[in-house]
């Protein structure tokens, strides 16, 4: 046992001992030594305190939350499956809320934020708080009396930790002064918990992001498997889309932006006039503008680019008349009454079986070709404009591709995906199939003869050329019907006496396709009016007809466009053609703002390792601070004021001492917090209650033993305890042992 002498008692002066150096206290200071114990003493058993581990674990708990959290929502949502569409059997349920789950989600998003900046504040203050209440149990469990030296727990009780000026002494030279491994670990325990939530901000980021709400505005378009229940059956086509083309081509104009022609790029408000100089140009139900938002859809598109050129007449086809399932149209006019009157003939052919439509009922991506040749004459009696012999000859080529694309939505950009080789979720499905017809009519001969011999009458999905051809040139046509209704309202005009004759008639079609982009007259060899007027026709009945045929003539490139416009309009009237059991129902989703956090699966590891560096070892050292019982709370102030009277003015009197470094005595002293009572065989047994002596131990530095937590130890009045049930018994054992 080390020798009681070198302890030094922690006892308070008595009241006797205050009065009786009341009268030299203004020439001495009063010296600080032991006074007798009051009668009865007040002593205390040595208790654990759990008061730091609590707050500890919770401090512990909320900092692993919040970043857990964080690096969840980074990558998915805690209430969803994922921040896309959740499973689809639920969503398209109308009345289920989605977005609410998202709403939930957002919740935690906003706690972990705010959880995370206080736990950012409070880091610096908890993990000192548990320091200094772990530095009490480590100043009393050292293995011997000067296991630690005052200087060293001046140190812990000064918060050395959180001192710079430490670490300069600890890196150069004062480790066996002021160091101790606690120190070390206390000073890791900083600087890691102090560079986490600076560290993790670097990594951290937030964005925000479009989250599902409902599937919404429902569109219905066609869909071209559709087809399947219309080929290969005995229907016969209604002409309702070349009518309709028909009354396309007489109002579509070069210069109003079109809704449904699409391009690539994402491009909005293109026109017919320059649709051949778009990029990827093509025709869709829906208006460019439309997003599906947060759901992937996909629409079918098609595109049909035009070619036309000038022929020699060995390219023309013969026998066009004769030919099964062939188009052919021959119209012609020569007064024979005045061969000096203007004349003309027109003579169009498509060379191919056209029984059978083009169109396959499939989602895969389809390509097709169409021709139609035209033999365009014009005679002018003054000699003015004259086709050259065998009339003027040109090819017209349409090539059509057909297939799906994926609307524009949050994931692509909100551009146009490609045209797809076939749709994403299905494969090939449908046949070809066809309808026969075969018409032969024969004109009036006030305006010529011509015939025409056609499978279109009543073949169901035609292509968009010969559409275009039935619509310029078929039956019903402005060809086709001149003369009648010219003759119609003449018949009506005098009827109600109407002198005015600079009325419209009709409108020619394709008369504003002629034009460029801008409405401007191609070079043609005459112009045309935007309609036909009857005083023209007053003065010249074939004059309109002239007129317009001479828009053939113009140059390539311009035509080309007409047609390619013209097929976008055949197209567009086919596809709006179809009823509702022939479609499919797109639904968008534009979503709702909802904020979530960003950072990388490096930001991750380097974070959570940052994390468990410092937490790990404060939750732990909390535990220890607990485990042990203790003869103060913290290693703060009131302690080293106990500790300084202990030791006395003698050793550390109230001097100045600016440089504490040069007070050698803080070196020499012990800082071990002992049980400095004699031992039991020795010590004399105070009153605790009355009629009650036991051994009472006490607190001292340097040498002793180490604190019994199944012994008593003198206290302040407010720390006394009154003896126990188990206390009193094992006296009252003790005594009759003794007697």
């Amino acid at each position: 046992m080390e020798d009681p002498a070198r302890s030094i008692p922690l006892t308070p002066l008595s009241s006797a001992s205050r009065a009786s150096e009341s009268s030299a206290q203004d020439s001495a200071p009063p010296p600080y030594t032991p006074a007798p114990p009051p009668r009865p003493s007040h002593s205390t058993r040595l208790h654990p305190s759990f008061l730091i581990l609590i707050p500890t674990v919770l401090y512990a708990g909320l900092a692993l939350y919040a970043w857990i959290v964080l690096c969840i929502l980074s990558f998915l949502p805690i209430t969803a499956k994922s921040y896309g569409l959740p499973d689809l059997s639920e969503y398209y349920i109308w009345d289920t809320d989605t977005h609410a789950l998202f709403a939930r989600n957002e919740r935690f998003y906003r706690s972990a934020r705010v959880i995370q900046s206080i736990v950012s504040v409070v880091t610096i203050p908890c993990i000192s708080a548990v320091c200094a209440s772990a530095a009490v149990v480590f100043a009393q469990n050292q293995r011997d009396a000067f296991g630690l030296r005052m200087r060293q727990v001046i140190t812990l009780a000064d918060r050395g930790w959180m001192d710079p000026a430490i670490y300069f002494k600890l890196i150069f030279g004062g480790w066996k002064r002021y160091g101790s491994m606690f120190l070390l670990l206390a000073i890791f325990i900083h600087l890691v918990g102090g560079f986490t939530y600076p560290l993790q901000a670097l990594f951290l980021s937030f964005k925000t992001i479009k989250t599902p709400t409902s599937p919404g505005d429902p569109r219905t378009v066609f869909d071209l498997p559709g087809l399947t229940t219309l080929m290969g059956t005995d229907i016969p086509d209604d002409n309702l889309v070349v009518v309709t083309t028909r009354r396309a081509l007489q109002t579509a104009t070069n210069t109003r932006p079109l809704a449904q022609l699409w391009q690539r790029g994402g491009v909005r408000e293109a026109t017919l006039g320059n649709i051949s100089a778009l990029e990827d140009p093509f025709y869709a139900q829906l208006s460019t503008g439309f997003n599906t938002g947060l759901i992937r859809q996909f629409i079918p598109r098609i595109n049909s680019t035009a070619q036309y050129e000038s022929i020699s007449e060995d390219q023309f086809p013969t026998g066009c008349d004769a030919l099964q399932g062939a188009f052919y149209v021959d119209y012609d006019y020569l007064n024979p009454t005045d061969r000096t009157a203007d004349g003309w003939r027109l003579e169009a052919c498509m060379p191919a079986d056209l029984r059978q439509s083009p169109w396959n009922a499939t989602s895969k991506r389809q390509d097709f070709s169409e021709e139609l040749y035209l033999n365009v004459t014009v005679y002018t009696g003054d000699g003015y404009e004259e086709s050259p012999p065998g009339g003027n000859l040109y090819k017209v080529t349409v090539n059509t591709t057909a297939g799906y694309f994926e609307l524009p939505n949050y994931m692509n950009g909100g551009i146009a995906g490609p045209l797809l080789d076939d749709y994403p979720s299905s494969s090939s499905c449908g046949s070809d199939c066809q309808s026969e017809a075969y018409i032969t009519r024969r004109q009036d001969d006030a305006v010529g003869n011509t015939t025409l011999s056609s499978a279109s009458a009543r073949t169901t999905n035609k292509g968009p050329l010969f559409t275009t051809a039935l619509a310029l040139f078929g039956s019903g046509s402005f060809l086709d019907t001149w003369s009648q209704m010219l003759s119609a309202m003449n018949a009506s005009l005098s009827k109600s006496r109407i002198t005015y004759t600079s009325i419209c008639l009709d409108v020619a079609p394709m008369h504003s396709l002629f034009l460029d982009d801008h409405g401007s007259i191609l070079s043609t060899a005459q112009d045309i009016d935007y309609c036909v007027k009857l005083d023209d026709a007053m003065v010249n009945p074939q004059y309109p007809l002239v007129s317009w045929l001479l828009n053939f003539n113009a140059d390539a490139g311009p035509l080309a466009n007409a047609f390619t416009a013209a097929s976008f309009l055949a197209n567009q009237a086919w596809m709006q053609s179809f009823t509702y059991s022939h479609t499919i129902t797109i639904y968008s989703d534009p979503g709702a703002d909802s904020q979530i956090p960003v950072i990388s699966l490096g930001g991750i590891i380097v974070g959570s390792i940052l994390l468990g560096l410092y937490l790990f070892p404060l939750v732990a050292l909390a535990v220890y601070a607990s485990l042990f019982p203790r003869w103060t709370k913290q290693l703060d102030a009131f302690a080293m004021m106990r500790l300084g009277a202990a030791v006395g003015d003698d050793k550390l009197p109230l001097l100045v001492g600016k440089n504490s470094d040069e007070i050698k005595v803080l070196d020499e002293l012990p800082g071990v917090i002992r049980d400095v009572a004699a031992p039991p065989a020795e010590a004399e047994f105070e009153e605790v209650e009355e009629g009650i002596d036991i051994y009472i131990g006490r607190l001292g530095l340097g040498a002793g033993v180490p604190l019994n937590p199944e012994r008593r130890y003198r206290c302040y009045p407010g720390d006394h305890e009154p003896l126990t049930l188990e206390e009193k018994r094992a006296i009252q054992e003790r005594n009759a042992i003794t007697q």
